[in-house]
């Protein structure tokens, strides 16, 4: 009776709190059928009376022939051979048992199960018919079977449940043992059948099982394949943290002693309990770094999690444990990079500045040295001018017939030196002029212009000299109207260094003019200077607008000129809001475009 209680409690607790896990299910039918078997067993010895005098016995076959079918389906579920939620393979196994109970059930007409009437004085069974040896076969084959089956999982375990399935293996094959013992007939209680007791001693042997190795709280589904051969540590604990699982990786990783096993208390594990602790005891999930030194230093990282059962209750915590020594050196490496980056823009920025401070400098020293430049280019062109023009002033005074008539040869030497002075002083006045463009401190006097009349006072002032080289004049416009908002002694006075060089660069004979479009929808009018001169090298053209500089510079030059007609043109384009283009041919002639806004 004790034994039948023993059995009893043991499947309610496997019920109640492992029922989910695999082979649970299974197990507890298992430790039902042993407590139905040693129950009616102990009423049959007790006198208890019934409807016949084997009444109790009979019924205690119930759990004889469901045993060894329930246990063989402990250890097909144990060691994942079946699905335990197919039932085709238990209800193969429940056909033997009911055939055997319905020849035993039916004996008193059929007479399979005994050969002989019954002896009700002794436990062991000595006139045993056809269907009662068959079934004695059936269930020590179907014992060893499960048995086999277990050791397989012995033989391919690794060391942490391999003292589950050892376990497992010394319960069931002394309770065999004890059934062999009593069938061959050298039991020392022959009058008794101990083998419930055997089986019911085994059930005690579970519930060690249950509470010292953790049985069923982590059944092995394809460890051996997975947990085992995982890169990180593995560790399980239970709630009252003791170690139900831990793989090879978490042992060799963690440097956790090798005398650690199955259900020792989180203690154990080492310098990682110790150096985690906060978060492997926390109910949530939590993460953190740890450094494990033994021979050489490693960072781990460790993360835990919490495991629910079904109710959302907590049964235990996963915690991974992951080498991140080489992320931790690649962080170290990109961490001094940085910093030599860091130092390295800093210098790079100090120099900028150091520079930028040096430019500074330099550009005040440079607006320095312009300001005096043009000061003394304005200042001595005003004092050349003014006496220049005396001098001018009296040649022409010479010329006059009230100061007497002068030689022919006199009056020669007086238009030469009359010419070079002009010339000196269109010099001067160019000087001028730039250096006022240049300084910003020209002023314009804007208003309506009409643009072909500029256009045609500068073409009128290069007529006579034309005329003399036998050059062509060509004027074109459209629309033939265009006024603009503009300072008309400017732009003529653009207009007018374009003509002369047109004229001064065409050979006799040739052909320039002035071509003007107006765009009213952009707002822009377009006046070109072209000529059919002599042209300029691509080369040149960078240069062609900085003052004082003649593309042509030999000792001996065929055309003369200052080099400051073109950079006065460029100036003076600019200051009216415009812009200057070239493009040029050499040998075949240039075209300069002046591009102004066309503001009515």
């Amino acid at each position: 009776m004790i034994a039948g209680i023993a059995c009893l409690v043991v499947a309610i607790f496997i019920w109640q709190w492992r029922r989910t896990a695999t082979g649970a299910r299974a197990l507890f039918v298992f430790l039902l059928a042993l407590t139905w078997w040693d129950l009616t067993y102990a009423l049959f010895w007790a006198g208890i009376p019934g409807p016949k005098p084997s009444f109790w016995l009979d019924l205690t076959y119930l759990g004889v022939v469901i045993t060894p079918a329930a246990f063989l389906a402990f250890a097909l579920q144990l060691t994942n051979q079946v699905d335990r939620h197919r039932s085709f393979p238990y209800i193969v196994l429940a056909i033997e048992p009911a055939l055997v109970l319905a020849s035993l059930w039916t004996d008193p007409w059929y007479g399979l199960f005994f050969t002989h009437p019954r002896d009700l004085s002794r436990g062991m069974i000595s006139t045993g018919g056809p269907a009662f040896w068959v079934n004695v076969i059936y269930s020590y084959t179907l014992v060893l079977l499960s048995i086999g089956l277990i050791l397989s999982r012995v033989l391919r375990s690794s060391e942490i449940y391999r003292r589950q399935a050892i376990l497992l293996l010394a319960i069931i094959g002394f309770a065999w043992l004890n059934s062999v013992v009593f069938i061959s007939g050298l039991s020392p209680l022959p009058d008794a059948d101990n083998t419930p007791f055997a089986f019911s001693l085994a059930a005690i042997g579970f519930a060690f099982a249950l509470f010292r190795y953790r049985l069923l709280d982590v059944i092995p589904i394809a460890r051996d394949t997975l947990v085992e051969r995982m890169d990180d540590g593995i560790i399980v604990l239970d709630t009252q943290n003791r170690v139900i699982d831990i793989n090879s990786a978490a042992r060799s990783l963690l440097a956790v002693p090798t005398d650690l096993t199955l259900g020792k208390p989180g203690e154990n594990l080492g310098i990682v309990w110790h150096a985690a602790i906060g978060v492997i005891t926390s109910s949530i999930s939590a993460h953190t770094e740890i450094t494990i030194t033994t021979t050489t230093q490693h960072y781990v990282d460790v993360r835990v999690s919490p495991i629910q059962d079904r109710h959302q209750q907590l049964v235990g915590r996963l915690i991974v444990c992951r080498d991140i020594t080489e992320r931790r050196r690649l962080e170290e490496n990109l961490r001094k990079s940085e910093e030599k980056y860091r130092l390295l823009s800093q210098e790079l920025e100090q120099h900028v500045q150091e520079r930028t401070a040096e430019l500074q400098i330099a550009n005040l020293s440079l607006e320095k040295a312009l300001k005096v430049r043009n000061e003394f280019m304005a200042t001595m062109s005003h004092e050349l001018r003014t006496p220049l023009n005396g001098i001018i002033g009296g040649l022409e005074m010479l010329q006059i017939p009230r100061y007497g008539e002068l030689t022919a040869k006199q009056r020669g030497a007086v238009e030469m030196i009359e010419k070079s002075g002009k010339k000196l002083r269109d010099v001067i006045n160019d000087v001028l002029e730039l250096t006022a463009l240049q300084s910003g401190t020209i002023s314009l006097d804007p208003c309506p212009c009409a643009v072909d009349m500029m256009c045609t006072m500068a073409l009128e002032t290069m007529r006579s000299q034309a005329a003399q080289k036998r050059q062509q004049i060509h004027f074109t416009i459209s629309p033939e109207e265009i006024v603009i908002q503009i300072d008309e002694r400017r732009l003529y006075q653009l207009l007018k260094h374009l003509v002369s060089n047109a004229s001064k660069f065409t050979p006799d004979g040739g052909e320039f003019g002035i071509k003007v479009i107006g765009d009213r929808n952009a707002q822009q009018v377009m006046v070109t200077v072209w000529d059919r001169g002599i042209g300029i090298a691509v080369q040149d053209l960078p240069r062609l607008f900085q003052p004082f500089v003649q593309l042509d510079a030999r000792l001996a030059r065929q055309y003369e000129g200052t080099g400051l007609g073109l950079a006065l043109v460029k100036n003076l384009a600019e200051v009216l809001s415009g812009g200057i283009g070239v493009e040029s041919d050499l040998g075949h002639g240039s075209r300069f475009t002046v591009t102004l806004p066309w503001v009515e």
